[in-house]
């Protein structure tokens, strides 16, 4: 969204010359994760487990809110022996300290993509914190990430920040939470969701349904090959 109002509001072409598609293209055979194995806090565990999963472009990978889910982690632990946080992508315990929270924190470095069905089924809530134009000037993420679309699909409860509001599809608090981009606010989140932990399942099971549908073959690769056909032909 962010890249079509920049194109307008420069006046570089006018609407109808541009298809808006939200999202973008995933492995189809995403879409079809058997969930037998899916297990969440309060009905089928006793553990409470929130994971991070991203790549590392920058130290204390500040640009993916790597340090806004690591103070998350040190204030929740103090409170609730039963929350345990995963990291999965380039971090590892020596981007911050993590000492006093090492026994409720694990890290599982890069894993290939057959690998994440496996560990996103043992999750509860995944958290995505990113912030745009901190890596560089310009620079900012699409919404959601692939790390969050894939979790959603696994049928986690997905909650992510969407500071430059390009969320034109997904329902807050029904389908997915959208944070605001510091510790304090996720922290009251996740309190509440304590509280009420069937919402954890519910949010999940709804945000699944809906990924499945925003990123099918319909909705993503139709549009884009009605448009190459078009070119194709006239070329």
């Amino acid at each position: 969204k962010i890249t079509k109002d920049y194109l307008l509001e420069k006046k570089f072409c006018n609407e109808d010359q541009i298809e808006f598609i939200f999202g973008c293209v995933v492995p189809q055979h995403s879409l079809k994760k058997k969930l037998s194995a899916k297990s969440y806090y309060s009905q089928d565990k006793n553990t409470l487990d929130i994971c991070f999963c991203a790549a590392k472009y920058m130290p204390k990978g500040i640009d993916k809110g790597y340090d806004v889910f690591i103070n998350l982690a040190h204030a929740l632990i103090s409170k609730y022996d039963f929350i345990k946080f995963h990291v999965i992508g380039g971090f590892s315990e020596n981007d911050i300290d993590i000492t006093a929270i090492a026994q409720n924190i694990t890290f599982y470095g890069y894993q290939d993509f057959e690998n994440l069905q496996s560990l996103f089924q043992k999750m509860d809530i995944l958290i995505s914190p990113n912030k745009p134009f901190l890596l560089r000037n310009g620079a900012f993420d699409g919404f959601p990430l692939g790390t969050v679309v894939e979790a959603a699909l696994n049928g986690v409860m997905v909650m992510l920040t969407d500071e430059l509001k390009q969320n034109t599809t997904f329902v807050d608090q029904q389908e997915v939470i959208i944070l605001e981009n510091n510790s304090e606010f996720i922290e009251e989140a996740i309190i509440a969701l304590i509280s009420k932990p069937k919402r954890i399942a519910e949010i999940a099971i709804n945000g699944k349904l809906k990924f499945q549908e925003v990123y099918s073959n319909k909705v993503q690769m139709n549009s884009r090959t009605d448009i190459l056909k078009k070119y194709i032909g006239n070329s």
